[in-house]
């Protein structure tokens, strides 16, 4: 079952909203679209990228800053299943 936000995939808004952000916000989000559909673990600069999405999740505000927090869920999530 995919994720979604919005009412989309949560990999196309990821990207989406990627396009509006700036710096390691946009790399983050881009980084958390490929874990997710590729079912990958992924690290930013040393940290696992879900932990990295909730902390520049504040960073951001509205649809961006959701969609981080969400993103972020669903892959500590994942690490958590079996």
């Amino acid at each position: 079952m995919a994720e979604e936000f919005n009412g989309r995939p949560l990999t196309d808004e990821l990207r989406r909203l990627a396009r509006k952000s700036i710096g390691d916000c946009q790399t983050v989000m881009v980084l958390a679209a490929d874990a997710i559909q590729n079912r990958t673990p992924a690290e930013f600069k040393g940290r696992p990228l879900h932990l990295a999405l909730s902390s520049m999740a504040y960073r951001n505000m509205g649809d961006a800053k959701t969609a981080m927090l969400v993103a972020a869920d669903v892959l500590e999530a994942r690490l958590t299943r079996p």
